[in-house]
């Protein structure tokens, strides 16, 4: 393996980058048009007849060359010639096209090249990044059959990129550049989707909505995204589901995930379908809390497209899923602190859990297309989530001081027992249905109108009873000589209906001076709520220039208002009665949170040893107002349900991404920020989803000459979050936890290919289009995380913060039939 030796590159490559940008060659973008020049034009497309932007067009041999613009249009300008011309057609994550002219190119030409994607099938992730908007990154995925995280999902590769963290691998939720995970906008084929509400613990999630299966192609924006996209204050995933061309599937079989699907194209009609199971028995069984784990995870969906004609499209998405956890645990034993000052917590349990989500969702898209200019289309989709959540579970405590060793003495000291006892029968209901239009127009070959709007309609009714009791050492805390008081309870019988409005228009402008090119997306959004009669307005901006003297550096700018639009969660209040019973009411005065965002960024692309590389750094601001705080417990974030401050993040995100193996993708990111927040009664504090630092790295590997054997290496290093007593509700963060840090590992091995094979062998496997097994280390160096605190109470209501630690070293093992 390579892989040790191209890291060590990592700084000879920074230093490439910065001489080549030092002494990068003049490219002639923009010929001046004579009367003795004649014009080479036309659009550079992918295989879906989209355009691909800021690709590369050359004639070999020279230093004549051009760039595609934001339409895919390109025009290159020649002095005529009867010579053979050699014209290339080149966009990383793109197969290059070479159109050849052996008589010259003596008067005006059209040619419309289409790129295939250059895909290596090493069974991983191929991510790209040439052809998106200034404001994206595009990811390319090919199949996540190696990717190596244990939830296999879209959103583990997502957390590998800049400003990206993840703080629990079990869990499929990520943070953005400070932001909660509730910030997060993810699309699917233009259509918005959600998840449950109700999930307290990762140990609950179910599977990603996404099915990596299905995917075509992923854009992903870290912020500052442009008008078109909805209301969130911190990222977009825009996910596009594929149309298949020929028969195609998969079938994966391992000892977590499993899954099928398949594809094909009948004449006007296409279909990709896929179902999922994950098991998880084997993961948390090696978690602290001993006990019987029974978590099962499905889901099924599939894509349908008919094409009447070359104006008319029809589509439909359907989804289902289902999760059940049952959990009955017996036994917990954690020893924390240093070798002087050791502690033994020891919990024996009685009780169980016992969870249900279903999720059903469907949409329909009408497409009509009514000139190559224009484009409309209209959507109606619906959204119904059924959440149950009941557990009774008691815990007997002993927290301990072990004996220290240093001093010789053999000593025990008894610091906290008690009975926990932990309630909750909680239902959620609720549907969201929507009907949307969206529209463009482009206006000339460098300016494009959008344009959209939509109406929703949502109904939720959530039935809470929850209560936690304590006995410590006798005593029910809080104590009271009169009464038998719970620690917490929450009890809620409340329903909602409202209606969303919002609308969109968006103008795209490109122009070419000579300083370079310009790019500039301009527009302003607006939204309403009829459950609180507000209205919100978003202006955005997004820039960028590329020099003439310079044609392989990008520099962006961004910015404008964000606004969230809150949804259920966000507008819950807690009231306690004189007894201190809590039930849940909804603020109708509670206002959109907001952020004021400002960006800036360069993208470099490179060559290094005649490999393609691209360095990207992006600084960044945002004014947080109306800020609706929230605590997190476990996975779940808690509201408080009023407009009650302001704060600000600030950072800096790098990534450098490149052919480190040549014919692979890798890259290596690196993240500063800071974030504070200011509540009223409460002071300045930080924010909950702010780390100092973040490290991360996803490398790809095969062994030279044999690429049967792949490797994929993904490792994160994140700082430790602020961390506070749930059960006390919001409040200062007490101390700051811990790192995270962890590396998994996975290897595959191909057993057939049917590109590779030779003629005539294994004629039984000609129907197999590759059989592939694969091996996952996850957590490679068994390095310990962890994942919340259990708090304690003593009777004299000192505290004490008992890790609950995430997983150690797993195995996993996968066999991958595609056809």
């Amino acid at each position: 393996m390579r892989s040790l030796h191209y890291i060590a590159l990592l700084l000879c490559i920074l230093l490439q980058g910065c001489a080549l940008a030092l002494h990068g060659q003049t490219t002639d973008t923009t010929a001046v048009a004579t009367p003795h020049r004649v014009a080479l034009t036309g659009y550079v497309l992918d295989r879906d007849r989209e355009p691909i932007e800021f690709a590369s067009v050359r004639v070999e041999g020279t230093s004549i060359g051009t760039w595609s613009d934001l339409t895919g249009a390109y025009r290159l300008e020649l002095t005529p010639t009867t010579d053979s011309v050699v014209v290339s057609y080149s966009s990383i994550g793109y197969q290059t096209v070479r159109q050849v002219y052996p008589q010259g190119i003596s008067r005006d030409m059209h040619f419309n090249p289409m790129l295939g994607e250059n895909a290596i099938n090493l069974g991983t992730v191929t991510v790209r990044g040439e052809a998106r908007p200034p404001s994206m990154e595009r990811i390319t995925t090919q199949t996540l059959a190696m990717e190596a995280s244990p939830t296999r999902s879209i959103e583990s590769m997502v957390a590998t990129y800049a400003g990206v963290t993840q703080h629990n691998e079990l869990s499929t939720q990520y943070n953005v550049r400070g932001g909660s995970f509730d910030e997060n906008l993810v699309y699917v084929n233009g259509i918005e989707v959600y998840r449950p509400l109700l999930v307290r613990s990762a140990e609950q999630e179910g599977l990603s909505f996404v099915n990596t299966d299905l995917v075509e192609r992923v854009y992903f924006s870290a912020g500052a995204f442009d008008a078109h996209y909805g209301d969130r204050l911190s990222s977009v995933l825009d996910i596009q589901y594929k149309r298949p061309t020929k028969l195609e599937g998969a079938v994966t079989l391992g000892l977590m995930n499993n899954s099928i699907y398949v594809g094909g194209k009948h004449g006007r009609f296409t279909h990709v379908t896929g179902i999922r199971t994950r098991m998880t028995q084997q993961l948390l069984a090696k978690m602290e809390t001993r006990g019987e784990y029974n978590p099962f995870y499905a889901d099924a969906q599939t894509y349908l497209t008919y094409t009447f004609n070359d104006r008319w499209r029809i589509e439909g998405i359907g989804y289902y899923s289902w999760t059940q956890y049952r959990f009955r645990p017996q036994q917990r034993e954690t020893t924390v602190g240093s070798l002087q000052n050791a502690k033994h917590f020891t919990v024996y349990f009685d009780g169980q859990e016992r969870d249900r989500f279903s999720t059903l969702f469907g949409a329909l898209t009408l497409h009509w297309r009514p000139s190559s200019q224009g484009a409309h289309r209209l959507d109606l989709s619906l959204y119904n989530s059924n959440e149950r959540e009941s557990y009774d579970i008691t815990g007997a405590y002993y927290l301990q001081k072990e004996a220290d060793p240093t001093t010789g003495s053999d000593k025990q000291e008894l610091l906290a027992t008690g009975v926990n006892h932990e309630h909750a029968r909680n239902l959620l209901r609720y549907s969201v249905a929507a009907l949307a239009y969206s529209g463009n127009q482009r206006l000339s070959e460098t300016h494009r109108l959008m344009w959209g709007a939509e109406l929703r309609g949502e109904q939720i009714a959530d039935y809470i009873s929850e209560w936690v009791k304590l006995d410590s050492a006798g005593y029910n805390l809080p104590r009271d000589p009169n009464l038998i008081k719970m620690q917490s309870n929450l009890y809620s019988n409340v329903s909602l209906r409202s209606a969303r409005a919002s609308l969109y228009l968006q103008d795209e402008m490109q122009w070419q001076t000579p300083s370079g090119r310009y790019n500039l997306t301009a527009g302003l959004r607006g939204s309403f709520w009829s459950f609180n009669k507000k209205a919100d307005f978003s202006p955005r901006l997004v820039a960028s220039w590329r020099p003439k003297e310079l044609s392989d550096l990008l520099v962006r700018a961004a910015g404008g208002l964000y606004y969230q639009s809150p949804f259920y969660k966000e507008i819950r209040i807690i009231e306690a009665d004189a007894m201190g019973n809590q039930s849940v009411l909804l603020n109708d005065q509670v206002r959109s949170q907001g952020s004021a965002q400002a960006l800036v960024g360069v993208d470099y692309n490179f060559l290094v040893a005649g490999r393609k590389f691209r360095f990207t750094a992006e600084g960044y601001y945002k004014h947080l107002f109306r800020i609706n705080p929230y605590y997190v417990d476990n996975v779940k974030q808690r509201y408080l349900g009023q407009n009650l401050g302001t704060g600000y993040i600030v950072g800096l995100d790098v990534k450098l991404f490149g052919e480190f193996v040549p014919d692979v993708d890798s890259w290596f990111t690196a993240s500063l920020m800071r974030g504070r927040q200011t509540i009223e009664g409460y002071g300045e504090m930080p924010l909950p989803h702010v780390p100092d630092y973040n490290l991360s790295l996803f490398f790809q590997d095969y062994f030279p000459g044999y690429k049967r054997i792949t490797l994929s290496l993904r490792g994160v290093l994140t700082g430790g979050l602020p961390q506070l007593n749930a059960a006390e509700g919001f409040g200062r963060p007490l101390f700051r936890g811990t790192a995270y840090k962890r590396v998994d590992i996975g290897m595959q091995y191909t057993l057939w290919d049917r590109e590779t094979a030779q003629p005539g062998a294994w004629r039984w496997l000609q129907a197999l289009s590759k059989v592939s097994v694969g091996v996952n280390v996850f957590n490679l160096f068994d390095m310990t995380n962890i994942g919340s605190y259990y708090w304690l109470s003593d009777a004299y209501r000192n505290q004490y913060a008992v890790p609950n630690y995430l997983t150690g070293r797993q195995y996993d093992a996968s066999l991958i039939v595609r056809f």
